[in-house]
């Protein structure tokens, strides 16, 4: 059931449509962390862990839309802590210098978030390095990884030649926009997996769609790249043998439980927080057995109370 904090009555949205059922499966608990990455939805997730007493980090390197700059990325991430926890050196060891791309007298890394800018070269590498350093120290502690997938739609950065995970506000005719397929972003699913759960056996991977609308990209275009990722990840998961990868419906929630626009900003993309609320819950009550959620419940009263000293 709902926490009553939320400014929105469960009776209104059981007025809208029916709830559908998602398969329990209570793998995680209180007591576990949990390292999350993908698209802006993670940064909400993250929030509502963090108000639960769960550890929790997410997008050490700013928000990653696309599938492929995203599991570029981690998997960096992963091979670092695998290295560290094998022969238990400090992470820069392994740790290896980006592409950086020069623009009036700046560097930029593409594959990472604008504030990855600096005068200096070098400066940027080191916080390239220290960053991804201490992501992978916490994903080596995390029992459980949650994959939130934005977009199919991607820049094609012409003078690097290579797909990026932000634009750095550079001059758009340096980019060409392109849609992944879904053979693409299956395959590239395989191969992550194929590694992740290799490396890290014991871990916990959960893969969602994000539930933002991604407007600017057009109507049509969202749903496609929507459609694009779904098929993919349900592709990837039926030929998929491994019972470490989980998937989460957050972005059917949303379009089918709370399709209306009042569970959206004025905005129109973003989800109220009452509609993130209402999806996290849904989360739990997957995810975690009810004497867990007692804990959560009673750790997020515990927060509020906080709040109001």
């Amino acid at each position: 059931m709902i926490e009553n904090s939320m400014p929105v009555s469960i009776k209104m949205k059981e007025r809208l449509l029916p709830t559908f059922a998602i398969n329990p499966n209570p793998i995680l608990n209180s007591q576990q962390s949990i390292f999350l990455i993908g698209s802006c939805f993670s940064d909400a997730m993250l929030a509502r862990f963090q108000q639960r007493n769960i550890h929790a980090i997410t997008n050490p390197f700013g928000t990653i839309y696309h599938p492929i700059p995203l599991l570029l990325e981690l998997r960096k991430i992963i091979n670092i802590a695998a290295l560290t926890a094998m022969d238990n050196q400090a992470p820069t060891q392994h740790n290896q210098t980006d592409q950086l791309f020069q623009f009036n007298q700046k560097y930029h890394s593409l594959q990472h978030a604008s504030r990855f800018s600096e005068n200096n070269p070098q400066a940027l590498e080191e916080t390239i390095i220290s960053t991804r350093d201490n992501a992978a120290t916490q994903l080596k502690q995390a029992s459980t990884v949650i994959i939130t997938l934005g977009t199919a739609w991607y820049y094609y950065h012409q003078p690097t030649h290579a797909i990026v995970g932000n634009c750095h506000k550079l001059p758009g005719q340096q980019f060409q926009k392109n849609c992944s397929s879904v053979g693409e972003i299956s395959r590239l699913l395989q191969d992550f997996f194929n590694e992740a759960t290799a490396l890290f056996p014991n871990k916990t991977w959960i893969i969602t769609v994000s539930p933002v609308r991604h407007l600017r990209d057009g109507l049509s275009q969202n749903l496609l790249s929507k459609s694009i990722l779904h098929s993919a990840t349900f592709e990837f998961l039926q030929n998929s043998n491994s019972s470490q990868i989980h998937y989460f419906p957050a972005y059917e929630i949303q379009r089918e439980e709370l399709n209306d626009y009042r569970f959206f900003k004025d905005d129109l993309m973003h989800p109220t927080p009452w509609a993130e609320d209402y999806i996290f819950q849904r989360f739990t009550e997957t995810f975690y057995s009810a004497s867990e959620q007692e804990i959560l419940i009673q750790n997020f009263n515990s927060w509020k109370q906080s709040q109001h000293r």
